[in-house]
């Protein structure tokens, strides 16, 4: 048991980018309860969308108290179900994915001199490694502490528990399974159309209601959606995963799978250049031809290119040929994320270096 056990933690978030959010705020929040032994408090918008990753949640009950976290209501600026003067004081705040606290959190926060940390979208950009834990002076005369998670020493690092330990993927025999969980694009059914065509046996599960089920002979079905909690015994059932989001992205990355991330699309294609940064860091252990056909057919999911029916035919055909040395390839990322700190242990050791103790 840590020494910060007893302190407080009010964390806050928004959801925009559904499960992604919550499942970060929510992963975090247990991380730190378990790590920390400390109250932990949970203030969130949406209670529909954690109640998919947590089904003991009560949705009209706005609060409540599972696995030890207090979690509240936050309906909008400064309306929260139940008092703020009940609940106990915080030691340090995190304010999720820039949420931006309303005036009342900030006051409470300059009151009790809490420690304060906005807890950034991850992100392998490498200016994210040189703004990590940067102080921002805030008008109420308060720090604002700047957290990124990353893929690194430098950087933040991934959330971990305990007792997560890296497992080597099973062997792919008979069919391809395939777990699905991405958002809605135009390249689905092409994808879908090639597969089709391609001398693979290939059982897919499409888990959310974003992607419509392939027009074609296709194994496929919807998959049910399962708890946090089922998450990682899911996946690892599957030979490829093609995830979306945050947490999904981090949890695929901890199975040593062959995968692609379908990111979060954002205006004026800004999601690309962080998209090719993740994996520009994966790429160094992949064979070269192997990383390129990868890296057009990632581009074309995500919206960055348009490949024609024989290009993506090809390049689909290079990586299943090398599927084994694709395995190989997120095997050893997989073993270089297991040597770094987690993310809880990180912030465990800068918060005592901050005097929480």
């Amino acid at each position: 048991m840590s020494d910060l056990n007893q302190k407080t933690v009010w964390i806050f978030c928004r959801v925009i980018d559904n499960f992604g959010d919550a499942g970060v705020a929510w992963r975090l929040a247990k991380n730190l309860q378990a790590d920390l032994s400390c109250q932990v408090l949970l203030f969130i918008d949406n209670f529909t969308t954690l109640a998919h990753i947590v089904p003991e949640l009560q949705i009209q009950k706005h609060q409540q108290n599972i696995n030890q976290i207090n979690i509240i209501y936050w309906k909008d600026d400064n309306t929260f179900s139940g008092s703020l003067k009940n609940l106990p004081k915080p030691d340090f705040v995190i304010e999720t994915f820039a949420c931006e606290l309303p005036d009342s959190i900030k006051e409470i926060i300059f009151q009790n001199k809490a420690l304060w940390l906005n807890w950034e979208y991850l992100t392998a950009e490498h200016w994210a490694e040189e703004m990590h834990l940067l102080p921002s002076p805030q008008a109420n005369g308060a720090n604002k502490y700047f957290y990124f998670m990353g893929f690194s020493e430098k950087s933040g690092g991934l959330l971990r528990e305990k007792n997560i330990l890296p497992k080597p993927p099973k062997k792919v025999s008979g069919s391809l399974k395939t777990y699905i969980f991405a958002y809605s694009a135009t390249s689905w059914q092409k994808w879908f159309n090639c597969w089709a065509d391609l001398p693979l046996n290939m059982h897919i599960d499409l888990a959310g209601n974003q992607v419509r089920l392939p027009e074609n002979h296709l194994s496929c079905k919807h998959a049910p959606f399962v708890s946090q909690d089922k998450f990682d015994d899911l996946l690892s059932q599957y030979d490829l995963l093609i995830v979306r989001g945050e947490d999904s992205f981090v949890r695929t990355q901890y199975t040593g799978k062959p995968f692609f991330w379908h990111i979060y699309p954002q205006e004026n294609q800004s999601h690309i250049a962080k998209l090719h940064a993740f994996w520009d860091k994966v790429y160094a252990y992949f064979p070269p031809e192997l990383a390129a056909a990868h890296s057009r057919l990632s581009d074309e999911l995500n919206g960055a290119i348009v490949l024609s029916d024989e290009e993506r035919k090809n390049n689909f055909m290079i990586i299943f040929n090398n599927f084994e040395k694709w395995q190989n390839a997120q095997q050893q990322w997989q073993a270089y994320l297991f040597s770094q700190k987690s993310a809880n242990e990180k912030l465990i050791e800068w918060l005592k270096e901050q005097g929480i103790k």
